[in-house]
């Protein structure tokens, strides 16, 4: 069913998480053609700057693209994942502002819509921008309640990542002890790595 968007981004999700990069991008020119409102479906840009990792202009291109058209349709969730995916592409870029400004809509955007599994991710977007900026203990506190969300959901990946976070501001802080307990509670779904646990950090 090559002209079914659903289908198709799945498949470009699968390829990408099976490292063929240059076949999904394929998919995506693909489903751009497609007639009417479809072919400018803002996941289409979202799937793009979510592939784009190592090319951040890229990215941000696509996260940007992706933002104007869910902000046309009214769409606050596919708003936000383009905010994460902007304000990645920003802190990677070494535009911490922007990063911060893009991670804190997203956040907000998320907890209008009551997605509470999309709060829990982007609290820890937002605070990767606090710890930026210095912001140890408001870093500390988004963590701690990004873990507590996802653990009530059963989100063991992002669960994972938290910790992980928590234990590197924990350390910025000087609290070392402290910091080993998010880090070794982190090691027990170690194995859930590959394309769920990479998905998790996505937002």
């Amino acid at each position: 069913y090559p002209d079914d968007l659903e289908y198709g981004l799945s498949l470009v999700s699968l390829l990408v998480q099976h490292g063929r990069d240059a076949e999904a991008q394929k998919v995506l020119t693909e489903l751009r053609a497609l007639p009417g409102p479809a072919g400018r479906d803002p996941r289409i840009d979202l799937a793009e700057a979510w592939m784009h990792e190592s090319d951040l202009t890229w990215k941000l291109a696509a996260a940007s693209r992706a933002a104007e058209r869910a902000q046309v349709l009214g769409a606050r969730l596919m708003l936000a994942a383009a905010r994460i995916q902007q304000g990645r592409a920003f802190r990677g870029l070494g535009k911490p502002a922007e990063a911060r400004s893009a991670f804190r809509e997203a956040l907000e955007l998320r907890q209008a819509a009551g997605d509470l599994a999309g709060v829990a991710k982007a609290l820890a977007h937002v605070a990767k921008s606090d710890r930026d900026y210095g912001d140890l203990e408001s870093a500390r506190s988004r963590l701690e309640r990004s873990i507590e969300i996802s653990d009530r959901l059963g989100n063991d990946p992002e669960v994972f990542a938290a910790r992980l976070d928590l234990g590197a501001v924990l350390v910025d802080e000087g609290k070392l002890p402290a910091a080993a307990r998010p880090r070794s509670a982190a090691r027990a779904p170690a194995q859930l790595s590959g394309p769920a646990g990479t998905q998790a950090r996505v937002g």
